[in-house]
């Protein structure tokens, strides 16, 4: 009896060790070739890619290294607030509203409504709608299909 409680108990002190996963991870920083340090948003599509919102630009990371991607129309403040990934691509949210990186046609396109204030949050509902808040303009619905919008103060 003493000895099957002796080996219980050693299995049950080993046992945390055996169970234990080995987890790899990486830093990834402005050496690395990411825009800037402070992250605002990280989203992985269905490629694998996982993009990066930061305080001075979009970034692609493939599992080796980062690429960045410069908005052209945000000129100088490439401030990234919000990322969602869509069905054909990412949607952008910035301090002058959304834009959308196209997978397909590897284009970066603003989206038509007027929000000239930053972007707080994406969300996609199951029809397919892309919702938007912001700081100032209140809510918005974006109607990917038709490229129709509404405004909720």
């Amino acid at each position: 009896m003493r000895q099957l409680i002796l080996l219980i108990t050693g299995v049950l002190v080993l046992l945390p060790t055996w169970a234990k996963d080995d987890y790899c991870y990486r830093q990834i920083t402005m050496n690395d070739g990411l825009a800037a340090n402070a992250v605002r948003s990280i989203v992985q599509d269905k490629n694998g890619y996982i993009w990066f919102g930061t305080d001075n630009g979009l970034c692609r990371y493939d599992g080796r290294k980062v690429m960045p991607f410069r908005i052209a129309e945000l000129g100088i403040s490439q401030y990234i607030s919000a990322l969602i990934v869509g069905d054909d691509g990412l949607y952008v949210g910035t301090v002058k509203g959304v834009f959308f990186v196209d997978f397909t046609h590897q284009t970066i396109n603003r989206l038509p409504m007027e929000i000239h204030s930053t972007v707080t949050s994406l969300s996609l509902d199951k029809e397919g709608e892309l919702w938007v808040s912001t700081m100032e303009q209140g809510v918005w619905r974006y109607i990917v299909k038709t490229g129709q919008f509404n405004q909720y103060n």
